[in-house]
């Protein structure tokens, strides 16, 4: 992919909109990166919401979860930038589904060791986990695919719609 030079603050208005043409895929793969940051962190607050302890595992797992979300946005980017590629959209396609893996450890770690709040409905806790699964596999289907072809990893949202639909 050829980068373009960022339009000079003098540029005319036609420079300007063919800079901006050339670019607004890697945009929306990153603004798309950051709706899966916010995603994540409405589940992130919802589970560590219900908690009423964590222990040392549980720790770690979000400190590998938050890396993992740190890096959405770049290799998001890198999947805009480099669409013919396949190897940024597996990137991305394993880091969201290493994300969901990492949740759903917090979420039956702390089930497993009684860290959530008496008060709150198994019911809540299997709904959370689905969503899990569901950003797990929506993305890891989407990324394995986009080894065939790239434009595949569009795929996972769509998927990650249809999933959290099933069970709200």
């Amino acid at each position: 992919a050829v980068v373009a030079a960022i339009p000079s603050p003098d540029a005319s208005h036609q420079e300007v909109e063919r800079f901006l043409r050339g670019e607004y895929l890697g945009y929306a793969a990153y603004v798309g990166s950051f709706v899966l940051v916010g995603y994540v962190w409405l589940q992130h607050h919802r589970i560590f919401g219900l908690l009423r302890r964590v222990d040392g595992w549980t720790v770690i797992a979000n400190f590998g979860l938050l890396f993992c979300v740190v890096l959405l946005p770049f290799i998001g980017r890198l999947s805009g930038d480099f669409r013919a590629l396949s190897a940024p959209h597996v990137l991305l396609g394993l880091d969201v589904a290493l994300v969901g893996c990492l949740l759903g450890f917090m979420l039956r770690r702390s089930r497993s060791h009684g860290a959530f709040d008496p008060v709150v409905p198994p019911g809540a806790i299997t709904i959370l986990l689905w969503r899990c699964a569901v950003l797990t596999s929506s993305f890891l289907v989407a990324g394995v695919l986009s080894m065939l072809q790239p434009g595949l990893m569009g795929l996972g949202w769509p998927l990650l719609l249809l999933g959290s639909l099933g069970r709200c």
